[in-house]
């Protein structure tokens, strides 16, 4: 009998003990998202309307950055401009951000995203005011610095974007997240595209395009300023500790050092060199695009620049594919894919006969194609970079890549004006240059896949988690 009541003791101290454990794991579980990162009841709630106004800060630089390239025989005409000064307005500005988002990303890591956003976002505003004054002198000076200054803020502005958007959406649909921000980039180029070519043409003027472009930039500072309040308010959501076994442990955040940039391994690297190929053939190709379909395929100037805002419409669909990366994953193969198709379209173009109007609807098509790669790879290659690098680093991967990106950009854009010409004639130069640097971008990708595939397999993923726990947190160690 008194067996029986020991046994019945024990039973019921388990149970309890089960009880509790259970217990302990949901409370785990509503604490910590699917990266093991704790939960912000703020974010979980506001992160869409956040997500909103995140990517209205980037509508001034976008709608602004490439707007000679749509009305580049307009522009040159209106300025009194040469092409080698044209070549200069192109490429000079990207050259700082080679090296700024370098700086930028550990300065944001350093200083915050806050500080980091604001001061960025009103470099761009700074330099497309000083764009719109410059109509005035005509002067060549003030618009290169304006450009300067411009690219410069709105680089950086987007890196920042890229970032405050991770901390926000780390634990689900960062890939969704981010190609929605590139939705709202490739929009406003498209509109910029359609509504820089019109606008000029309702007045001769370039006055009244650069003041609806700079209604956008404002417009874009407000934004910046919206997100800064919430990112701000959701700091009072923050869990401020982390618990193991009823210790309070104070999470301390990571100072960023130089020597922190070894964290990066080689399938970093090889997706910044991407970046660089890719980004560098599409700008190339977008600031001189408007002469190649208008010598080569006889394209009129409205026609042309309307034409060209092709590849930011079709970009749109980034969202999508970012819906299905965060569904499916398979990166490094999808990168493979997207580079044949540049390449394939490029073909197009290279072989198909010069001053011939009816190869118009190959231009369409190769319009099409290159404008879903580029897509794709939104919605594919920027958001590979949290999935790979410690968050730690995070500020400072999207600086390199971001750099990546402009080093290509001022790279190709140099080459690119030197191989059209001073006459605009050598088209053909242009188009086979972008088509043998993509048939290198095809071997790169490869290279991707295959070491993604030797080292972590990590790229084929179908949602985004980090690897990094928490310091001294498990359900483990809870329990």
């Amino acid at each position: 009998m008194n067996y029986k009541k020991v046994q019945d003791t024990i039973n019921l101290q388990v149970e309890s003990q089960s009880d509790y454990n259970t217990e302990i794991q949901q409370s785990t579980d509503s604490l910590l998202s699917v990266d093991n990162t704790p939960k912000n009841s703020f974010i979980q709630q506001y992160k869409n309307y956040f997500l909103i106004a995140a990517s209205l800060i980037m509508i001034g630089g976008y709608y602004n950055c490439l707007f000679q390239g749509f009305i580049k025989n307009q522009f040159l005409e209106s300025m009194n401009f040469t092409n080698n000064q044209y070549s200069t307005i192109v490429t000079v500005p990207h050259f700082p951000n080679i090296i700024v988002p370098i700086l930028i990303g550990p300065l944001v890591d350093i200083i915050g995203i806050r500080r980091g956003t604001f001061i960025c976002c009103f470099v761009m505003f700074l330099g497309f005011f000083f764009i719109v004054i410059s109509i005035i002198p005509k002067s060549f000076a003030l618009i290169l610095i304006g450009k300067i200054l411009h690219q410069v803020g709105t680089e950086n502005t987007h890196l920042c974007q890229s970032t405050i958007v991770s901390k926000w959406f780390k634990s689900s649909n960062l890939a969704l997240a981010l190609a929605i921000c590139s939705f709202m980039i490739k929009l406003s180029s498209s509109l910029s595209g359609i509504g820089y070519p019109y606008l000029y043409e309702k007045n001769n003027s370039l006055l009244l395009p650069l003041m609806v472009g700079f209604g956008f930039v404002v417009l874009s500072l407000l934004a910046t300023v919206l997100i800064i309040i919430m990112d701000k308010k959701s700091e009072q959501y923050d869990c401020p500790c982390l618990i193991e076994e009823n210790i309070v442990i104070i999470s301390k955040k990571h100072q960023f050092q130089l020597k922190d940039i070894k964290q990066f391994d080689g399938l970093f690297w090889l997706i910044c060199l991407q970046i660089f190929m890719i980004w560098g053939s599409f700008y190339s190709f977008q600031n001189y695009g408007q002469s190649v379909l208008i010598n080569k395929f006889q394209f009129e100037q409205t026609e042309a620049s309307s034409s060209l805002s092709i590849l930011f419409f079709v970009g749109m669909s980034s969202p999508l594919f970012g819906f299905i990366s965060d569904k499916y994953g398979n990166r490094a193969q999808v990168m493979i894919i997207l580079s044949v198709m540049c390449v394939f379209s490029f073909l197009l173009v290279l072989v198909a006969p010069s001053r011939n109007e009816d190869m118009k609807p190959i231009v369409y098509i190769f319009l099409v194609l290159f404008g879903t790669a580029i897509s794709i790879g939104n919605a594919y290659i920027f958001p590979s970079i949290p999935l790979i690098v410690d968050p730690n680093y995070l500020g400072t991967a999207f600086g390199i890549s971001y750099a990546a990106k402009n080093a290509g950009t001022f790279t190709y854009s140099l080459i690119g004006g030197f191989a059209l010409g001073e006459n605009d004639q050598h088209f053909n130069h242009l188009l086979f240059f972008l088509f043998s640097t993509l048939i290198c971008l095809v071997i790169v990708s490869i290279i991707t896949y295959m070491y993604d595939k030797k080292k972590r397999d990590i790229l084929s993923l179908p949602k985004i988690f980090t690897n990094k726990k928490i310091k001294n947190i498990s359900t483990q160690q809870l329990i």
